[in-house]
């Protein structure tokens, strides 16, 4: 048995077609460290009343703010490009 499979057909019609464009997301950028949980003593960053409760600390976008682009371009290149795909199925 021979198969062939084209994923994104439209993309290898027309280079404009079944492109998938969105932003990435950076999930290596840290913007906030864990500072600990809020005891009875009462500080500046943790007010009466906020026993147990998480303190973080914004250490804000390394790289400045904006949005991360996904592969420098704006596409997704992953899911936007077409591929083809050819299997041989034998049988004995």
């Amino acid at each position: 048995m021979l198969a062939l499979d084209i994923m994104n057909i439209g993309n290898l019609l027309n280079e404009d077609w079944g492109v998938i464009e969105d932003y990435g997301f950076n999930s290596t950028q840290q913007l906030a460290n864990y500072a600990g949980i809020c005891t009875a003593t009462v500080t500046p960053t943790c007010p009466a009343g906020s026993e147990g409760k998480y303190v973080y600390h914004w250490t804000g976008p390394a790289g400045g703010l904006g949005v991360q682009e996904n592969n420098n371009d704006k596409g997704n290149t992953a899911v936007s490009r077409w591929s083809v795909m050819l299997s041989f199925k034998y049988q004995f």
